[in-house]
Formats: structure tokens, sequence, C-alpha cells
């Protein structure tokens, strides 16, 4: 009797157990919560792209003095001068495309789904240089059968490109960033001009020409776009679109002369002009950006 009641009593634990374990199982596995990566922190990156511009150069020519005795036709319009001025205005597309790299630096502070922060970054440009050399010719209705003749070289570079920028954006998911950037751009310029006129009939002492250039380190702004990805812990990837504008830079080249003449000397002024040269440095640029997160 003990021995069957020992038995029960026994198979009755083996059922509870079982129908505990039959109803664990039935119930829903909860999910691990995701990982989430803070964006809070100081950070240092590297990047490389695509940079390109559609900008031109542009010389505008200004009539200056001549000697009437020396045949410049100077009582009448137009004189050897203004030919001169007409020949120095002209535009030239100088447009630039290349690669772009170079590192950034910066830090984030997140407000629950909102980030924002600055970075800093340095980029140097391949291929951001162009130069044109062309040919033409300009009428000369006093004397139709010697028109002025002129050759024009003209180039432009961006050495470097820097920035100085606010971010700010919203996080689309924990580790999904989508932000709007903008603020200071500067970087160093360049610009050079050599025109070089004459006419067949006119006996100059040498060919009158000039040679101008300019350098300057110039400040505009940037403003863009982009989105980034936390990857791993203090690991995060990003792709942005920068528009920068580093305004225009203007030169004036010193005065082209011509003189009349023929001996060891320069004899009378027989034509004179001056260019001013003036150059848009704006561009757009597409970027893919490796960021580090050293510090939070």
């Amino acid at each position: 009797m003990l021995h069957s009641r020992l038995i029960a009593s026994s198979l009755a634990v083996a059922l509870a157990a079982f129908a505990g374990q039959a109803f664990a199982a039935d119930m829903p596995v909860k999910a691990p919560p995701p990982v989430v990566y803070p964006w809070t922190g100081w950070y240092v990156g590297a990047n490389a792209g695509y940079a390109w511009s559609r900008n031109s150069l542009d010389s505008v020519g200004t009539p200056g003095p001549c000697d009437p005795a020396a045949g410049g036709n100077c009582p009448n319009i137009p004189n050897y001068s203004t030919l001169s001025a007409i020949g120095s205005t002209f535009s030239v597309p100088l447009n630039t495309r290349g690669f772009i790299g170079g590192g950034q630096f910066g830090w984030n502070q997140q407000f629950t789904n909102f980030v924002a922060g600055f970075e800093t970054d340095l980029q140097g440009l391949s291929n951001a240089s162009n130069s044109v050399t062309f040919a033409s010719t300009v009428p000369s209705p006093p004397f139709p059968g010697s028109p002025l003749t002129q050759t024009a070289t003209v180039s432009r570079s961006l050495d470097y490109l820097g920035t100085l920028r606010a971010r700010a954006g919203f996080l689309a998911a924990p580790s999904f960033l989508i932000y709007g950037t903008g603020g200071l751009a500067y970087g160093s310029v360049q610009t050079s001009t050599t025109i070089a006129q004459g006419c067949i009939a006119c006996v100059f002492f040498g060919v009158p020409s000039t040679t101008g250039t300019f350098h300057s380190t110039r400040v505009g702004y940037a403003a863009g776009a982009g989105v980034e990805a936390m990857l791993a812990p203090g690991w995060s990837a990003k792709l942005e679109y920068l528009h920068y504008d580093l305004g225009t830079a203007t030169n004036t080249l010193p005065q082209l002369q011509g003189f009349n003449g023929g001996g060891a000397a320069p004899g009378p002024l027989f034509m004179s002009s001056t260019a001013v040269t003036s150059t848009r440095f704006s561009g757009d640029i597409v970027r893919f950006g490796i960021n580090y997160q050293f510090w939070r």
C-alpha cells in the first residue's frame, strides 16, 4: 500500500514538472534589447570623395592713353587703344573636377533623438587647377589690313580647402543620423593671366604684353547635408554633400603698352589698355568618411 502511494506521488510530481515546462515553452520569448551606441563625444576621422566646379575667368579691358603723333589714330574711334581694350575683354570657362581627400575632427552632443555639434576639416584636391591658351583677332575699321591680334593664357587653382561648420540632425533610428551642416570655408587660391597683342602693320618696340597674378587665402561659406551610421562601439561611417563658395578674386593687370619706334628705346606710346580679371571660387563635393569616437 505504501509502495503504491509513493509511485502515485512520484507520478504526480513528474506530471506537474512536465506541464510547467510545456507552459513555459508556449510563452513568447522576448527579443534582446537593441544595442544603442551613444553619439555624444569627440571624434576624429578621414574622408575621400569627388569635387567639381563650374567657374570662369572674366577679363574687362579699359582703353588707355596714346600719342596721336605715334600713328595710333587716337582722335578717332576706334583707335588701337580701344581695340586693345576690346581684345582684353573676354570670358573663359575654367571648370575642374577630380579626387578630394582629407581629415576631420569634431564633437557631437546627443539630446534623446536629436544630435548637434561642430566639425572642422582640411582637404587636399587633385586636378583643382586649369589653364587655357587661346588666340583672337579684333578687326580695325580705320586700318582693315591691320587687325589687332592677341594671345591670352589664363589659369586658376585652389591649393587646399578647409571648413569649420555646425552640424545638427535627428536620429531616424538609434544608430542612424540624418543631418544638415553649414559654416565657414577657407582656401588658398591663385589666378594668372598673360595677354600679348600686336598688329600686322604696326611697328612696335617689342610685342606689347602684360602678366598679372593673384594669390591669397579666401574666406567664404560651406553648406550641405549628410547621413551617418554607427557601425560598432566608437566607429561610424558617413556620406556627405557639401557646397563651398570662397567669393570672387579680382586682379588688375599692369598696363599693356605698345610703342611706335624700332630704335634702341621705346618710341611714342602707340596704344595702351588695362585689363581687370575676376574669377569665382566655388564648387561641390560628395565624400565618404569614417569617424572614430575617441572620448565621451
